[in-house]
């Protein structure tokens, strides 16, 4: 049975593999700038910052990043969400 279940995990990672690689156009690793250390919004999960996006030296967009609290990642109901 455990090869069973072998079998269908690397199933899973491979269409997980093949749905990533299909957004690589969606990454904008290393073009993303923050604006300012100081909060814009923020939820129960989350901080909201400015940043720009900037390609090749131009600025493109005026853009929003949402930073996860990677302190909640210890807190037990958090963990019962996600």
């Amino acid at each position: 049975m455990s090869s069973s279940n072998s079998s269908s995990r690397r199933s899973w990672e491979e269409e997980l593999n093949a749905m990533l690689a299909s957004l690589r156009h969606l990454d904008h690793s290393g073009q993303i700038l923050s604006d300012s250390t100081v909060l814009k919004a923020h939820g129960g999960y989350c901080d909201v910052f400015m940043g720009r996006w900037i390609r090749e030296g131009t600025v493109i967009y005026q853009v929003a990043i949402k930073r996860l609290r990677v302190h909640i990642l210890k807190d037990r109901d958090f963990a019962k969400v996600s």
